[in-house]
């Protein structure tokens, strides 16, 4: 597995021109980042899966830099995304590694212990609303192999609903889209 090593990450956004905006990650080794406004404060914040020590949060400020840094979890190899999973409008934190998949959840700003989704190991993971109902469900490429399992979220946990797809193995990325048009 290789391993990332940066200063900085930057995000230029296209509003009416572009905007720098630098996050001073002092030698994070990056797993994988996100943008969300976790915090609700109409700034763009950055998530940084860090391959030693969990996630780092970045939050953004009016300035278009970020202003310190928030620590969330402490596996290691963990990568993870934003994605509001129990329907409050905000951004909490799917976190998947080969110790399984979890989810930390925002509390005005504040992210808990996490809440376990399967204990298998995950290899990637998504998150959609897969069966239309209004909660956002979560597709995961589970163990060695990577056999595909979803999970879907009924508001109050996520129940498995289907895993070992024939003939799909190694699933590495992973998207979702309405191939029908039909909503689902």
């Amino acid at each position: 597995m290789n391993r990332i090593q940066f200063e900085r990450l930057e995000l230029r956004l296209n509003l009416t021109s572009f905007v720098n905006i630098e996050v001073n990650a002092g030698g994070v080794s990056a797993f994988g980042a996100d943008t969300a406004d976790f915090n609700s404060d109409g700034q763009i914040d950055f998530l940084v899966s860090d391959f030693d020590s969990g996630f780092g949060i970045y939050p953004g400020n009016e300035l278009g830099s970020v202003a310190g840094t928030i620590s969330v979890g402490d596996s290691l190899f963990a990568n993870g995304i934003f994605a509001d999973l129990n329907g409050d409008s905000l951004s909490d934190i799917l976190s998947w590694d080969f110790e399984g998949l979890r989810w930390f959840e925002n509390t005005n700003g504040e992210y808990g212990e996490s809440k376990s989704i399967t204990d298998d190991p995950i290899v990637n993971s998504i998150s959609s609303d897969i069966d239309a109902d209004g909660d956002i469900d979560v597709i995961a490429s589970v163990g060695p192999v990577g056999q595909l399992a979803v999970f879907l979220n009924d508001g109050k946990e996520f129940i498995p609903a289907g895993q070992d797809f024939a003939g799909i193995q190694q699933v590495g990325a992973m998207s979702v889209t309405d191939m029908t048009g039909d909503g689902l």
